[in-house]
């Protein structure tokens, strides 16, 4: 006997799960009023986020758009940021120094944001060989690669040292490369 295809579909709250015979599995998330409000393809036999593409759909509350589709998102893939609070949403796990004699500040504000309610903020007096930055320690494999990403507003900047991205990689015996 020659199994054919098959579908799996596991239901729960706002939750439908579809598995084929091959083990690919897709989860659509839906809204209270039955509406998919996102789909993702975890592929074969797993359920890790890292692995998954995804796509997101709003809906219209009110007037001529009410349950009409009004976003249908692109489909994206998940990053797996190693940076601890990237947006700047909470104290902790970013450090502000100075390099050389510089007297910069750094501090968290509400002026200007990117995503939440917050930033890092970076003030530098003297444009000279001086640097004021944040820093954040990260676990990471040599060898492997890895995607960061920045979102910086640079004002009153002059010559080449507007905004630079430093990265050092310390083996086991704290030596840098």
């Amino acid at each position: 006997m020659t199994i054919g295809n098959s579908l799996s579909i596991v239901y729960s709250n706002n939750l439908t799960t579809f598995t084929d015979n091959k083990g690919y599995s897709n989860n659509i998330t839906f809204n209270d009023w039955g509406q998919a409000i996102s789909v993702a393809d975890f592929g074969k036999g797993t359920q890790d986020l890292a692995s998954a593409y995804g796509k997101v759909y709003n809906y219209g509350t009110s007037g001529g758009s009410k349950n009409k589709l009004t976003l249908d998102g692109n489909l994206t893939k998940s990053v797996n940021n190693l940076l601890l609070n990237g947006s700047g949403e909470y104290d902790g796990h970013w450090v502000g120094a100075n390099w050389g004699l510089n007297q910069g500040t750094y501090s968290m504000t509400t002026e200007d944001k990117y995503s939440g309610n917050r930033s890092l903020k970076i003030t530098n007096p003297d444009s000279g060989s001086y640097y004021t930055f944040y820093t954040q320690q990260i676990s990471a494999q040599k060898g492997k690669t890895y995607t960061l990403s920045v979102k910086a507003k640079a004002v009153n900047i002059e010559g080449i040292e507007g905004g630079q991205l430093f990265i050092y990689y310390n083996d086991s015996n704290r030596t840098t490369s």
